[in-house]
């Protein structure tokens, strides 16, 4: 080989070494997943893996969060797997998610770790309707000074319908006399109800009601803790109607028994939403005059026992059906002063959410300022179940510690209050395959398979396989298998054998419980031909059974074949001892040839 040649191969051999090296050093965990800071503005990323458990052994699942503050995060040293899954900020969804290669990654994906990875998730503003519609005015129909009063103006009539007529607006400062008083007054003090109507200009609300064919009396309207009115103060509580206006370009809401929190301000807010329409009213109630309280205005009257006011979770909701793990959903819980004469300060409330759960984008507690006697209040958090979570009702305590005035002494009080929120976990049983030959034979026993696995993430339960084949011998057959744990493959095996000719044409069916003891069913038909042996390899020759063979039908030899080992040894030693022979006499006859 020239010197040439040599360097080539030696150059190659380095290049080589120096690749392979890079790549094993590529290799080497810990890996490191990280995102870029401005892809995670409107949402976040969860990285999901097991780990070793060094207190307890084995291992144990671990949540890592990756935000526009956190944007990378380092893996323990035996992470090669993982799972990400993506949150989008209120007011956002998830689009998609690209690693440094362009490659699309879906939500709960599984990625196996051969080096560090970036992961770019892509998050847009949902499309909705609303926003900051415009109040163009409004009037007021009733002042109640107090609940007592606000109850009496709303008493129902014969018919069971409450009306505003002379007898009931006698309990009212406006429009009305109370107590006889001939002259109405727009005075609203802290803790006055209010009834009123406001009149909305939204040409997004005339859309969404022309096109959408949904009708008025499904819409949510709430008032926002920073309002100073609140709605649904009131026991029984109000009901907000919304009705189209007649030139058809927004809508009216009558509010009856709004309370005044008190303080300087005078504005009502409010959220009104259904579907994708999500507004948000702001109004000045300016024409009433707004007046301070006095001190004897906390003071409780003469014929009430004071007693300590309990503070409690009225009503609750986390949209239609149960929690599904993986997902994410408002929780909406309304609060309520349950004394009648006392309002409660100061209030602090705090919620522990069970392991299976994790609040997003919010605190866990939070601030509310004061709750007039009766008074209730909404707040919504933001709640993510857990993928791993089991299928099974979870409780959420929330906790309320507060003040209240008891004759003019401050007090301190805590009451505590659980919600359950039932959790389920998705099905994915999925079947892999069928295995069966395309013919089968008429009469001979063929094996038939169906592969499955179990990509839940809990086990399922009591699984069991029939056969329907009318054609086939064992139609009708039925395997118990048992249970199938979270990950693994399993199949269901059946050994037939077909009657008729034809083509064969059944299913296999498979029952099972999943997680949350719903009994469900997968049908998995298959299709063969069953042929016969003649119609294959065509018809044999008969045996006339009237005459006898000619001569005796000499045993089939089925010993080894020493007779034909023996020959081929000798024809080939011949042939050896031939070749020498000739070789010998060559020799020799050269040699003559010299010596002459």
């Amino acid at each position: 080989m020239t010197v040439k040649k040599m360097s080539k191969v030696l150059t190659f051999i380095l290049v080589l070494a120096m690749v392979l090296g890079t790549v094993a050093m590529a290799a080497e965990p810990p890996y490191t997943v990280s995102a870029p800071a401005d892809s995670l503005t409107h949402g976040k990323m969860t990285i999901i893996y097991d780990t070793a458990d060094t207190e307890k052994g084995g291992t144990k699942t671990e949540n890592g969060f990756l935000n526009s503050t956190t944007t990378s995060i380092k893996l323990p040293n035996d992470v090669k797997k993982i799972k990400v899954s993506f949150t989008a900020n209120p007011g956002y969804e998830f689009v998609s998610a690209k690693d440094a290669s362009n490659n699309s990654i879906e939500d709960f994906a599984e990625i196996e770790l051969t080096d560090s990875i970036t992961i770019t998730p892509e998050f847009r503003l949902k499309d909705t309707l609303g926003g900051e519609a415009k109040i163009s005015s409004f009037k007021i129909n009733a002042i109640c000074p107090s609940a007592y009063y606000w109850q009496q103006c709303h008493k129902k009539d014969s018919n069971g319908n409450s009306v505003l007529d002379d007898t009931m607006l006698k309990y009212t400062r406006y429009p009305g006399k109370l107590n006889g008083t001939q002259s109405p007054s727009t005075e609203i003090a802290k803790g006055y109800y209010v009834d009123l109507t406001l009149y909305v200009n939204d040409a997004d609300y005339a859309a969404f009601i022309s096109t959408s064919g949904n009708s008025n009396d499904k819409f949510s309207v709430t008032t926002p803790g920073d309002s100073s009115f609140l709605a649904g103060s009131t026991n029984p509580s109000p009901s907000a109607v919304i009705s189209a206006t007649a030139d058809g370009k927004g809508y009216s809401i009558t509010l009856n028994g709004v309370y005044y929190v008190g303080g300087s301000d005078n504005t009502l807010k409010l959220i009104v939403t259904q579907g994708n329409y999500n507004a948000i009213l702001s109004c000045k109630i300016d024409n009433a005059t707004i007046i301070p309280t006095t001190p004897d205005d906390d003071k409780p009257s003469e014929e009430t026992t004071a007693a300590q006011p309990y503070v409690i979770i009225s009503s609750y909701s986390y949209g239609k059906g149960d929690l599904v793990a993986g997902e994410t959903r408002n929780i909406t819980m309304t609060f309520r002063n349950t004394s009648k004469t006392m309002a409660v300060e100061n209030m602090m409330v705090t919620m522990t959410l069970p392991d299976a759960m994790m609040l997003t984008s919010s605190s866990n507690s939070f601030y509310i300022e004061s709750l007039a006697a009766e008074g209730t209040i909404t707040k919504t958090v933001n709640v993510t179940v857990k993928p791993t979570a089991a299928a099974q009702s979870h409780s959420m305590t929330v906790d309320f510690t507060y003040d209240y005035l008891d004759n003019g002494t401050r007090r301190n009080a805590k009451t505590t209050e659980t919600i359950s929120m039932p959790v389920l976990q998705v099905d994915r049983f999925t079947v892999t395959g069928i295995d069966l030959p395309t013919q089968i034979f008429v009469g001979e026993e063929n094996n038939l398979s169906v592969n499955f696995v179990n990509k839940s993430r809990t086990d399922i339960y009591n699984l069991s396989a029939k056969l329907s084949c009318e054609a086939l011998s064992n139609n009708g057959e039925e395997q118990y298998l048992g249970n199938l744990a979270s990950g693994t493959t399993s199949s269901a095996d059946f050994y037939i054998t077909a009657n008729e000719k034809g083509e064969l044409v059944g299913e296999v069916i498979i029952t099972y419980e999943d997680t949350n003891m719903n009994q469900r069913t997968v049908s998995v038909p298959f299709t063969t031909q069953a042929a016969s042996y003649e119609d294959i390899y065509g018809p044999t020759d008969p045996v006339d059974p009237g005459m006898d063979p000619v001569g005796p039908v000499e045993p089939e030899t089925t010993g080894f074949p020493w007779f034909w080992v023996i020959a081929g040894v000798v024809v080939v030693a011949a042939g050896v001892f031939v070749a020498l022979k000739l070789r010998k006499n060559k020799k020799e006859s050269v040699d003559e040839d010299e010596d002459i």
